[in-house]
Formats: C-alpha cells, structure tokens, sequence
C-alpha cells in the first residue's frame, strides 16, 4: 500500500496499489492480490474486477482490463471491459489462454459442440473411421459395404449379408 502524496498523517491515507484491494483502516489491515481472472487498475481499490466472460489473466496481481486474455476454445481481444471472447464454432478448436485463432478439424470430422480446446475433440464423422490426436491424422471413409452410424472412432461395421452400400463414406 502506498499514499497518495507525501505528507500524510494517517494509516487511512494509505492505499492498495493497481493489482491489488481492499481496504485500509488500521496497521494491521492488508491488501490482497487480484486473483487470477481479475484485475485492479487504479490505486485505492476496494475490490477487483473480474475479466469478461470466458477471459483470464495469465498472472494474479493484473493491473488493467487488456490483462485478460481469451481462455482456451475462445477467440477475441480485450481492450475494454465491454469486450468479449467468443466461443470456437462446432468443427473447430483453440488450446491455449491468450490471442490465437480457432482451428478447423480435419477433412471429414467434426466437435460435437462449440467452444472446443484441443484437436482430440475432433471427432470421425458417421461413415468415417479414425482416430485424431495431431493436425495430420484423418478420417477413412468407409469402403462399399460398410457403414458407420454415430461419430467416433469405432471401426465401420459390415453391411448384413447380400448387402451393399453405394459407395463408400455411408
């Protein structure tokens, strides 16, 4: 805690630092570190503000809002604390706090939601067999006369006997 100019006659003229809150009455009283996710900016605080939604800090004891950073499967920047971060679309992914872009899955898989944070969340689509865990894996499409119903990377089930499929992918 600091004063605010020189002079002072009183443990009250004291004051949390930015990064920092709370409120000093006696000498024994403290300040505390913004947690991680908020931030203080000016001296004198008595709470700190927490980020926009989905956006942490990469450290405690933030000073501005433009600490807050994106939290993995979000995108954005925050430069005001009207700014937000916004949600990774289905079929892509982001890992990682901080400025970035989403990443599409590869060719023939998908996420099965919004807001996904690593390419495992890539997912074979029906018809398509595989398993991802790096950017070049891929998903087989299934040979003529199998068939795979639900996403995933269960293997391709054979047609019933005296049966076909059109072509492969079904």
């Amino acid at each position: 805690a600091n004063t605010a100019g020189t002079g002072s006659s009183a443990v009250t003229d004291c004051e949390c630092d930015a990064g920092f809150s709370g409120t000093i009455t006696a000498p024994a009283d403290t300040c505390a570190e913004c947690a991680l996710g908020e931030y203080s900016e000016v001296a004198g605080s008595a709470t700190c503000t927490a980020c926009p939604a989905n956006a942490t800090t990469a450290a405690t004891a933030s000073t501005g809002v433009t600490d807050c950073l994106c939290e993995p499967g979000h995108v954005g920047t925050i430069a005001a604390p009207t700014d937000t971060c916004t949600a990774c679309a289905a079929g892509s992914y982001k890992g990682g706090v901080g400025v970035g872009v989403c990443e599409d899955c590869p060719t023939s898989s998908n996420t099965t939601g919004t807001a996904s944070t690593a390419i495992e969340d890539c997912i074979c689509d029906p018809g398509h067999t595989g398993t991802i865990t790096a950017p070049a894996d891929t998903c087989a499409a299934c040979d003529v006369g199998e068939y795979k119903e639900s996403p995933g990377p269960a293997a391709c089930d054979q047609c019933p006997a005296n049966s076909n499929t059109a072509a492969t992918g079904s």
